[in-house]
């Protein structure tokens, strides 16, 4: 594991700067959602002035979001039903004949996979990793934040107008490794977001988009893929692709998206909904453009806090091509047909 950062004073100075702030620009939601959000992950003392100021239309903003993913619900259905039967049956073999067990790895030797990864990863995620660990910005994450198996986290603070990151330690050290990468992807996404976008349109990406896991999960798959080329722990590596993939990413989205999934006015279940169209559809975008450079700078151009498939389809996504990657990608990673596809 890279060295985490235990100090949290420098958040605690920024929560004091941002709560002096506030009292002067109440209205901001673009900050008041970061502090909201971030007063309640993190074990820190709420206003309870700025905390309840806005709710309404804070809530508006959020539901309205909420609402725009699920009414699209047929077309990722439509989606995942073209390859998921097909890919499932092989995810769920490989799991049976893995026998797999969590292993550990020295902490020397994950940083020096890691530092040969980033180093191939483009400069400008390299820069940023190097940056982050270099001015010790990689923050343990706190036990109390009540997040089921989430290893790591990232928030965009539009007042100091970067990334927070958090990480914590997992009994799987590839599983470890590739949290390390995907949060760096959200880092990288939030970064290069508000190059062409200013701090409230950042915030409202990172809240709303159903792209917001898209960058992350392509740059963890880089890592996997990596990590096989280069005869890395493979079977680990193999066991963490599977499961996220099985139990994880696709049979959420599989599941929740059925017909008869009618989960109403219920905001809980429109959040489980967003979250599995989030890793779900993202992972499918994801593979999609891992090989294919063009496309991935395209990707970048339309991503946006809605989705909108005509701008998908007119960069190539459609519902045909990412069935065919899929089915390439599980076979890649699992044997089977090498079927090409363009």
């Amino acid at each position: 594991m890279i060295e985490l950062n235990y100090d949290y004073s420098s958040l605690y100075e920024n929560i004091d700067e941002i709560e002096k702030y506030l009292l002067e620009n109440e209205n901001d939601l673009t900050v008041l959602n970061f502090y909201k959000y971030f007063v309640n992950f993190f074990p820190v003392r709420k206003n309870l002035k700025f905390y309840f100021s806005n709710t309404d239309s804070l809530h508006n903003l959020v539901e309205n979001g909420l609402n725009d993913i699920y009414s699209k619900r047929n077309i990722y259905k439509n989606t995942v039903d073209l390859f998921y039967s097909e890919i499932k049956r092989k995810l769920k073999l490989t799991i049976d004949n893995l026998n797999y067990i969590s292993i550990s790895i020295p902490s020397k030797e994950q940083q020096e996979i890691l530092h040969s990864f980033f180093a191939t990863a483009g400069v400008k995620l390299e820069k940023l990793f190097l940056k982050y660990e270099m001015e010790n910005k990689i923050f343990h994450q706190p036990y109390s934040i009540g997040l089921d198996q989430t290893y790591g986290t990232v928030f965009y603070n539009p007042f100091s107008e970067e990334p927070v990151l958090f990480l914590d330690e997992a009994d799987d050290s590839i599983l470890e490794m590739s949290v390390i990468v995907h949060e760096f992807g959200h880092v990288l996404d939030y970064v290069t977001y508000n190059e062409t976008h200013s701090n409230k349109e950042t915030d409202i990406y990172g809240m709303l988009s159903p792209y917001a896991e898209v960058n992350s999960i392509y740059q963890e798959f880089k890592f996997y893929e990596y990590l096989l080329k280069n005869n890395i722990y493979k079977t680990s590596v193999k066991n963490n692709i599977c499961e996220g993939m099985y139990e994880g990413y696709l049979e959420d989205l599989y599941n929740l998206s059925s017909p008869n999934k009618n989960i109403g006015n219920s905001v809980n279940k429109k959040f489980a909904f967003k979250n599995s169209v989030l890793y779900g559809y993202g992972l499918m975008i994801a593979l999609s453009i891992l090989d294919d450079s063009d496309t991935y700078d395209k990707f970048q151009e339309i991503r946006n806090p809605y989705f909108n498939e005509n701008d998908l389809e007119k960069i190539g996504f459609t519902s045909d091509r990412i069935s065919k990657v899929m089915i390439k990608k599980v076979n890649e990673y699992f044997g089977g047909s090498n079927d090409k596809t363009k």
